[in-house]
């Protein structure tokens, strides 16, 4: 194992100053070993957004998907946090249709969506945002169809999907735990962004996680098809799962193999490579979302995955147009 004492030092620089600095605790690993660490690699984290190609596992393995037609675009958009374009908000609208729900239905509130023009031609148009434009509108419509599926359990009865003792989010977390090796039983979850229930993991099983959603022989019986599936699924659908210039979306279009990633908010990524059976996960010590995507795009370079690195935030531009600063990183 290569450890690295220090964190992933993401700097903001504005002309020769160092303006803002960035501290990424960061982890790779296959499924049986820790390959390379920065930081602290046992930091328990929230993961947030960054594990829900995790979530969406008992949606397949149940059934669900099968019961419901549930495409692999639609799959895709389950394991989501998307910019609420058209082809977010068109494809969810269709598949809430299909399963004879409403948007009222979502629970996940309105909001409006992460990408600032898509808000912009949101109002313009003289609408506002419902929880269609909630970028977890695709995970929400996940875990709606898995209550639908399984409606004749009372422990399923909609509404009220979100509480921690609902069937869906006992096999959310349930396949959570499943997959990083950590007992959540005596955990008593915060709430996430949208509303459901949120753990801690330490780094390194969310790496792990990650490397055991890739490899088909350590994946739980019970999930192995849906892993299967998902593993398939996401690499050629990062659009899906993030959108236009998205950190998710621009590094998964650079990679030169097949690419799992997705980020959470509060400075979390997490992803894996499936063809090596590696996963990786970092966590921004500030929850800067910024500084966890630089770094992310320095590990996938320095793992090869990236011919050249590619960074989200440089360079960095006055409101003129001048070129006043950049974002550099030191491993």
């Amino acid at each position: 194992m290569q450890q690295n004492v220090d964190p992933i030092t993401v700097e903001i620089r504005r002309g020769g100053f160092v303006e803002s600095t960035h501290r990424v605790h960061a982890v790779v690993a296959t499924v049986d070993q820790v390959l390379t660490t920065w930081g602290d690699a046992e930091r328990l984290t929230m993961p947030r957004s960054a594990i829900k190609s995790i979530q969406v596992l008992p949606m397949i393995a149940l059934g669900a998907a099968a019961a419901f037609d549930v495409s692999d675009d639609e799959v895709a958009l389950s394991a989501s946090s998307h910019n609420a374009e058209g082809a977010h908000t068109t494809a969810v609208a269709a598949w809430l249709d299909r399963i004879d729900l409403s948007v009222d239905a979502l629970e996940c509130g309105p909001s409006d969506p992460i990408s600032a023009p898509t808000t912009k031609a949101l109002y313009s148009s003289g609408e506002a945002p419902t929880a269609l434009h909630n970028c977890c509108s695709g995970k929400h419509t996940g875990f709606l169809s898995l209550a639908r599926h399984m409606g004749d359990d009372p422990s399923f009865a909609l509404p009220g999907y979100l509480d921690p003792e609902h069937g869906v989010q006992v096999q959310v977390r349930d396949a959570q735990a499943a997959m990083t090796g950590v007992d959540l039983s005596n955990q008593t979850p915060v709430i996430d962004g949208c509303g459901i229930p949120v753990y801690q993991f330490p780094l390194a099983s969310l790496a792990q996680a990650m490397a055991r959603l890739v490899t088909p022989s350590a994946v739980p019986a019970e999930f192995q098809d849906a892993a299967a599936r998902v593993t398939a699924v996401l690499p050629s659908r990062s659009f899906l799962v993030s959108g236009t210039g998205r950190a998710d979306y621009v590094l998964t279009e650079a990679a030169t193999e097949p690419l799992i990633l997705k980020g959470g908010a509060e400075g979390v990524s997490m992803g894996a490579l499936p063809e090596r059976g590696i996963g990786f996960a970092l966590k921004c010590e500030d929850g800067n979302g910024r500084g966890a995507d630089e770094a992310v795009a320095a590990v996938l370079h320095k793992l090869g995955v990236i011919a050249e690195r590619v960074s989200m935030n440089t360079p960095i531009h006055n409101r003129a147009g001048t070129e006043v600063g950049a974002a550099t990183v030191a491993l």
